[in-house]
C-alpha cells in the first residue's frame, strides 16, 4: 500500500526545528496530506511559530500546549512534573512512564497521536521516537527516526549515553529507515545497525532565485548566530583574535538568546575600543534571520571537536552562511571539514586558536576581491550543490519506495 498520509513529531517548537519545517513543505508540494504534531513552551518562540504555520497551510497542525503563560500550558506542565517525580522516585515502568525522562509530554503527545492516523510516521527529536513508535502500533502503519543529531554521541558523560543507547536499541530496529543529518552521522548508525536502511539528507535550505549579492562592505562584517548564544560555542577563542585585528576593518554581529552577563563575559576578552565594534542581538524567527544574514561578509562556524556528536555533525549555520553567500571560516571538525573539501574556494578551515584566523582576516581585508570570490563560491554552492530543491529528493525516493 503506498504512503500517503504522513506524521511530522517533535517535541520542540517548529521554529526550532527548521528541518522538521523543510520536510513538510516538500511532502506537502508532492502531494502527500502531512500532520505535524509538536509543542509549544516558549511565549516568544510561540510567536515566531506563528509565521512557519501560515507558510504550511495545507498541514493539519496538532499543538501541545506547554506554556507558562496560560492556564492549560501550567496544569499540563504541572502534570508533566508530578509524572516524572513518580516515576522517578518509584522506578515506574508502565507504558507512560517508561521513557518520561525523554519525552515528559509522551502521555498528552499519546493521546493527540490517536486521532491522527498515518501511514507513516516520522520523528524529528530524539523524545519523539516512543510516540511515533506507539502511534504506528496503534494505527498498524510505520515510523522512521530523523536522526539531526548522533544523540548516544551528544555528551561525554557514561550514564548519558547508556541512555539513549538504552532508548535508540529499544525502537530504531523496527523503523522502516534513518535519516541523518551528515553522512559522518550516517556511518556511526551504521556502525550500530549495519541491516538498517540509512541514508543522510544534509540540513541545506532552498535556494533564492531573486538574491543577489552585494558588495564587501568597507569594514567587513562578520557574522555568528545559534538559538543559544552561550559560553561553550567557541566563542571566547574567537574574541581573543579581535586585539591582533584593526577596528576600522572588521565588525562582529552575533545572534542569539542570551544574558547580559554572558555579554559582560566576551566583552571583556577584548580591548574597549572593540566594544564599538561589536553587536549583540537577541534570538529572532527563521524566516527573518535568512534574510538578516543578507547583510555581512564572513560567517563563523565555531564548532568543538568534542563531544563525538559536535564532531561529526553538520550545523545549519555552515549551509545558511552559503545560501547569504557568506565566505566562510569554519573550525576544522570533521563533518564541516567533509563540506569544505568539497567546495574549498568559498573560505578556509581554522582551529580555534590557530593565529591563520588573523592571518585570513586580514587577507580579505587587504584584497576585498578574494573575498568577494568566496562570496560568490558559496553562493554558487548553495545554488548547484547544497541546495535543498535537490536535497528534497533522496527523502521523497525512500517514502514512495516505502510499501
Amino acid at each position: 500500500m503506498r504512503i500517503k498520509t504522513i506524521g511530522l513529531v517533535t517535541i520542540s517548537h517548529l521554529s526550532s526545528n527548521p528541518r522538521l519545517v523543510k520536510e513538510a513543505r516538500a511532502l506537502l508540494d508532492s502531494g502527500y496530506q502531512v500532520h505535524i504534531i509538536c509543542s509549544q513552551n516558549l511565549k516568544f518562540l510561540s510567536e515566531f511559530d506563528i509565521q512557519i504555520f501560515r507558510s504550511l497551510s495545507g498541514a493539519k497542525i496538532h499543538v501541545i500546549n506547554f506554556e507558562t503563560s496560560n492556564i492549560k500550558g501550567i496544569i499540563n506542565r504541572s502534570l508533566s512534573s508530578f509524572r516524572l517525580k513518580i516515576s522517578s522516585i518509584l522506578k515506574i515502568a508502565l507504558p507512560d512512564m517508561r521513557w518520561l525522562e525523554f519525552s515528559r509530554m509522551l502521555p498528552e503527545m499519546r493521546r493527540m497521536l490517536k486521532s491522527v492516523k498515518a501511514d507513516l510516521f516520522i520523528g524529528h527529536t530524539i523524545g519523539a521516537l516512543p510516540a511515533i513508535a506507539w502511534a504506528a502500533k496503534f494505527h498498524q502503519s510505520k515510523y522512521a527516526f530523523d536522526a539531526e543529531d548522533f544523540h548516544r554521541g551528544e555528551s561525554n558523560e557514561i550514564f548519558f549515553q547508556k541512555k539513549i543507547e538504552n532508548l535508540e536499541n529499544y525502537f530504531l530496529p523496527d523503523s522502516v529507515y534513518i535519516s541523518t543529518a551528515s553522512p559522518l552521522i550516517t556511518q556511526a548508525y551504521k556502525q550500530l545497525y549495519p541491516n538498517k536502511t540509512i541514508f543522510t539528507i544534509n540540513n541545506v535550505f532552498p535556494f533564492d532565485e531573486k538574491y543577489r549579492l552585494g558588495n564587501v562592505h568597507h569594514s567587513i562584517k562578520i557574522v555568528w548566530f545559534s538559538q543559544t548564544l552561550g559560553l561553550n560555542r567557541g566563542l571566547q577563542s574567537f574574541f581573543k583574535h579581535l586585539d591582533h585585528l584593526n577596528t576600522l576593518n572588521f565588525e562582529f554581529h552575533l545572534r542569539g538568546s542570551h544574558s547580559d552577563k554572558t555579554k559582560e563575559i566576551l566583552l571583556s576578552l577584548i580591548d574597549k575600543k572593540w566594544h564599538a565594534q561589536i553587536h549583540f542581538y537577541q534570538q529572532c524567527d527563521p524566516i527573518s534571520l535568512q534574510k538578516w544574514l543578507y547583510n555581512f561578509d564572513v560567517g563563523l562556524a565555531l564548532e568543538q571537536n568534542e563531544p563525538i556528536n559536535r564532531n561529526i555533525c553538520i550545523t545549519n549555520k555552515l549551509f545558511q552562511y552559503l545560501n547569504a553567500g557568506l565566505a566562510i571560516l569554519a573550525t576544522n571538525t570533521a563533518g564541516q571539514q567533509w563540506v569544505m573539501d568539497q567546495i574549498p574556494d568559498t573560505g578556509k578551515l581554522i582551529t580555534q586558536s590557530d593565529p591563520k584566523v588573523r592571518e585570513v582576516l586580514n587577507q580579505w581585508a587587504k584584497n576585498p576581491e578574494s573575498l568577494t570570490y568566496a562570496k560568490k563560491a558559496s553562493l554558487y554552492a548553495a545554488k548547484t550543490k547544497f541546495n535543498w530543491n535537490i536535497e528534497q529528493t533522496k527523502l521523497l525516493r525512500k517514502i514512495s519506495d516505502l510499501k
